[in-house]
């Protein structure tokens, strides 16, 4: 699996690899494409559960959460998955 490059035993430049980003005049083949489109989404999905989870676990918290709080939150669940407080 490719997350295991970025496990402890791995050299730590391997955590700063981005599969997704784009080379200027590279194509990228569609199997890659597809794959990352894939994973892309299953891992937002899991994201967004995890925050559904986080906001469950603390509703005196969640409830008090004005949308647009809410909306950050999740924001920065994306853009960091490894975020203790979303999973």
């Amino acid at each position: 699996m490719l997350s295991e490059l970025a496990g402890p035993q791995r050299h730590p430049k391997w955590g700063g690899v981005n599969l997704a980003a784009t080379l200027t005049g590279w194509l990228r083949a569609a199997a890659a494409k597809e794959w990352l489109d894939r994973t892309t989404q299953e891992q937002s999905a899991s994201v967004e559960k995890a925050f559904e989870a986080f906001l469950s676990a603390t509703p005196p918290v969640a409830d008090n959460l004005a949308q647009g709080t809410k909306t950050t939150v999740r924001r920065i669940c994306e853009m960091d998955a490894q975020f203790d407080g979303c999973g």
